[in-house]
């Protein structure tokens, strides 16, 4: 699935209809004073959390599902990529103190992870888990060490190992990649113990720091499902951190908020979701965020995506987004009664393509065109239409992925007046308007002029057009870099008009051209006028 937040820009900019659509639900779970957790499986199709004092879990044909506790510390709750186990805090019956532990959801069964050798906990408190790897076979989350001190600990198949710390403070892992390969968090300065964001891998001893030692407070909340990037928050505000570049990278707040934000998850394709402000400071708002597309509202990006079910409840906060992007969970705030309720939003792109913007050049003799998509696409994706005087016909259209380009230099044009042209994408056999235009041709007076190749870059072939005010004879010529000659296109009288020849990419010799910048000369008795065009190939 292409980027969330490419799609959000898309249908801002285009004219056309929805471009994607959904469903919102609010979990039922009841409205709460105090925001819990709304967590979620790699594909969005078990929720998890904490919400009114209990531990739950959800799944759309199974509803909700309180999970089965003694007692456990909220926070903690978590949920492995596979849907399958729930990481959480637990109160050990045989010693009565807390533990990290896992609940397997087929089974309806807890199980204690082992103590890791050299803790003795503190106060009722020995370990506690606070995420885990797709699959569960990784645990993360921190065990008590002598002095009350915390440190980050893994637990590889139950087993359990320490992790490290900065002496004489603590550290914790609150976050894992999918394959358990890199581990985030924070880790204490040993002078003054302000937390720090860190991450820890199997090859380096001990936390690593990612951000400046000495005066950058924070830490990760989320690791990307294939740990190429890590995100938190940073000074108050929410980051994203790429793992490839070392490359920092501040999200902001919504608003100009000066109470700050948090990233509190990210997708496979680096879109991140958080919250803008604070719940005691200032208003909060959930966000969305892309490299691309910078920070928004999440709710401004449901309406725009056309979920069905969202009708502009102000969303506080977005926790979990799915690995493709099209899941993502949170709650709102209910104005009536002031309580924040827990949703899912499952976002459905339908459309193959859409648009972002529609240039158009017009030109004695010709229409030219160039529009950008966001999201890839081919040439017959797209129709481009051109009406006039009750006579329609298609402009053929060039280019792939992204940009594209068209030219019109049907004998219609130098009739002057103006043309309706429509540019439709296909969807599922049908044609969906994305963008229409009425364009006034101006005056068509003809001058000798070369107007250019079309496509450009091209491969194998590509047509070059001009105009000319009278008779008279033109020579096209194609020149390398280096000046010399590579083929001559024609050398002939031509009659007043527009006329366009082909170069089919060969030498005078016959031989294929070599990729690279090549110019056409048109020699006609007014002069000479050089095009440069590109053979890629």
């Amino acid at each position: 699935m292409r980027k969330l937040a490419a799609l959000f820009m898309a249908m801002l900019l285009s004219a056309g209809p929805a471009l994607a659509g959904g469903t919102f639900e609010t979990l039922p779970l009841g409205g709460s004073f105090f925001p819990g957790s709304v967590l979620m499986s790699a594909d969005g199709s078990v929720l998890a959390g904490y919400w009114n004092a209990s531990f739950y879990y959800y799944t759309e044909d199974g509803g909700v599902a309180a999970v089965p506790v003694g007692a456990a510390l909220p926070p903690t709750l978590n949920i492995s990529g596979d849907g399958t186990t729930l990481v959480a805090t637990q109160v050990n019956a045989d010693d009565g103190k807390e533990h990290a532990a896992t609940f397997d959801i087929p089974t309806l069964t807890w199980t204690m992870l082992d103590d890791a050798d050299g803790t003795e906990g503190c106060d009722a408190s020995f370990s506690s888990a606070w995420a885990a790897s797709f699959d569960a076979s990784r645990v993360v989350g921190m065990s008590w060490i002598p002095g009350c001190d915390a440190e980050a600990t893994r637990w590889d198949g139950g087993t359990p190992t320490l992790l490290g710390r900065f002496d004489p403070t603590s550290s914790r892992v609150s976050a894992v990649s999918d394959d358990g390969a890199l581990l985030g968090g924070w880790a204490e300065h040993p002078s003054f113990g302000m937390r720090r964001p860190a991450i820890w891998t199997d090859d380096v001893d001990g936390p690593q720091l990612i951000a400046d030692p000495e005066n950058d407070a924070g830490e990760v909340l989320a690791v990307s499902p294939d740990g190429s990037a890590v995100v938190g928050v940073r000074n108050s505000f929410a980051f994203y951190y790429d793992m490839a570049t070392s490359t920092m990278t501040d999200i902001g707040a919504l608003y100009g908020d000066p109470y700050g934000s948090s990233a509190y998850d990210v997708s496979g394709d680096g879109t991140v979701v958080g919250m803008s402000g604070s719940l005691f400071w200032s208003t909060p708002y959930g966000f969305i965020w892309t490299q691309d597309t910078g920070i928004m509202y999440l709710g401004d990006y449901l309406t725009a995506m056309g979920v069905q079910g969202y009708d502009g409840q102000t969303i506080s906060a977005a926790t979990a987004i799915s690995n493709d992007g099209s899941v993502i969970s949170g709650y709102y705030l209910n104005p009536d009664d002031f309580k924040v309720y827990p949703f899912v939003a499952h976002i459905e792109d339908i459309v193959p393509v859409a648009l972002s913007s529609f240039e158009v050049a017009v030109s004695p003799g010709q229409v030219d065109f160039r529009f950008l998509l966001f999201g890839d696409a081919t040439a017959d994706d797209l129709v481009l239409t051109a009406t006039k005087d009750g006579a329609q016909w298609n402009v053929p259209v060039n280019g792939e992925g992204t940009d594209f380009s068209a030219r019109d230099n049907a004998a219609q044009i130098l009739e002057g007046g103006s043309i309706d042209y429509a540019l439709y994408a296909r969807e599922n056999g049908e044609l969906q308007l994305l963008r229409s235009r009425n364009v006034d041709l101006g005056s068509q007076m003809l001058a000798n002029r070369l107007l250019g190749a079309f496509p450009n870059p091209f491969n194998p072939k590509t047509s070059v057009a001009f105009t000319l005010s009278e008779a008279q004879r033109v020579r096209l010529s194609v020149f390398d870099l280096g000046g010399r000659q590579v083929a001559t296109l024609a050398d002939q009288v031509f009659a007043a008009g527009q006329h366009s020849v082909e170069w089919n990419g060969r030498t005078a010799g016959g031989e294929a051209a070599a990729s690279g910048i090549y110019f056409v000369r048109m020699a006609s008795p007014s002069g000479t006028q050089l095009e440069k065009i590109t053979l890629m190939k």
